[in-house]
């Protein structure tokens, strides 16, 4: 008897691994029970064989269409033995592709304009609860070597959840209304949007509220290139971990913390819900892929650009001089968080430790697989 049984199988083609990829681990991270071969396959466990299994055991498949899985014989037979049977099949329309006939008459979820309302259309379709004993991050202390096991906190226990920022294309429109609304208040104080939020809420045009931890300084532009928006109350069971990452980063300013956990637990987006969750308090919001060592580099280098920091070293032809300008500016400004994410070698592992002493002026937060 098959144990702890996933939700629901990917089905997708090999030319749409990063976007497959991709929706597992938010999905996984907002609760949800999915099986993917690129996170759930064990070292040593035969790959045809588990394929199998989960195939005949998940009670739902997603299917990724795209021109290449609807042209793919392995996902079109995946898709051909789910109806047979009578499996819950849901596609997931990821690129403009010609929908096979035995899936024209089954509702879709499109993804080709808005990714967000996909999510958060899949997790209403698949249900998703959290599950007692569900796998929580570990935490430490890069220099201290010690570790905290993180159990799960209902997230009630956080009042302030109603006001977690929303996502996407709706998370701008407000903060555009909220900004015509306040200016004439807060333009002189250089308040920052969740503060702005706070004086509309006030109830008076005329009243201003400073909240705990308010840094009185002229707003500039944030830097931010997150990849993803907030999920919000999307996502679940993890409130308890934010906040230990949040106390453990304000004890110990000078010094990387490193998120461990298994494979597909979702510490990268953990990590940028973080980031989202206390954008007022930092100056800039940074991530930098650090699979290797060359990536690392390569990632440093984009920081300069226009779109983010804006730095005269952007023109530079070569990559050195442009490492060194991002190092120079996150040396000489104070408050920012940088995300080095999926150090998952030793090689990676080491560079990212060679870079450390050089980021003692903001936050630091490494996410190795």
């Amino acid at each position: 008897m098959v144990q702890n049984v996933p939700a629901a199988f990917f089905s997708y083609s090999r030319d749409d691994s990063d976007f497959a990829l991709r929706l597992a681990e938010d999905l996984k991270a907002a609760g949800a029970s999915v099986w993917l071969d690129q996170l759930d396959i064990v070292p040593g466990e035969r790959w045809d064989r588990a394929v199998e299994d989960a195939l005949a055991h998940c009670p739902c498949m997603l299917v990724i269409l795209s021109p290449a899985s609807i042209n793919s014989t392995n996902v079109m037979d995946e898709v051909s033995f789910a109806l047979d049977e009578k499996k819950t099949v849901i596609p997931v329309i990821y690129k403009n592709c010609a929908v096979p006939l035995r899936l024209r008459r089954v509702q879709f979820v499109d993804f080709r304009q808005d990714y967000g309302r996909g999510v958060k259309e899949l997790l209403k379709a698949l249900a998703p609860e959290q599950k007692k004993g569900q796998i929580t991050p570990a935490i430490r202390n890069v220099q201290s070597q010690r570790w905290t096991d993180i159990t799960e906190m209902d997230e009630r226990q956080r009042a302030n959840d109603l006001k977690q920022r929303k996502a996407g294309d709706h998370q701008q429109a407000e903060r555009g209304r909220v900004d015509q609304e306040l200016n004439p208040v807060t333009e002189q104080l250089g308040l920052k949007h969740e503060d702005k939020r706070a004086a509309e809420q006030a109830g008076g045009e005329n009243e201003v509220v400073l909240r705990d931890g308010f840094r009185l300084r002229d707003w500039v532009s944030q830097p931010c290139n997150l990849p993803y928006a907030s999920l919000g109350r999307l996502l679940k069971g993890r409130e308890r971990v934010l906040s230990e990452v949040y106390e453990r980063l304000k004890q110990n300013p000078g010094r990387a913390l490193v998120i461990h956990a298994q494979a597909g637990v979702g510490k990268t987006r953990l990590t940028i819900e973080y980031a989202w969750r206390h954008e007022a308090e930092y100056s800039a919001l940074l991530m930098a892929g650090a699979d290797s060592p060359n990536a690392l580099k390569r990632n440093l280098a984009a920081l300069c650009s226009a779109q983010l920091l804006n730095l005269p070293q952007r023109e530079a032809k070569e990559q050195e001089v442009k490492v060194a300008g991002a190092l120079r500016w996150l040396d000489e400004h104070h408050g920012w968080l940088l995300i080095l994410d999926n150090a998952n070698t030793y090689d990676a592992a080491e560079a990212v430790e060679a870079l450390l002493p050089q980021l003692r002026a903001g936050h630091v937060v490494v996410t190795p697989v």
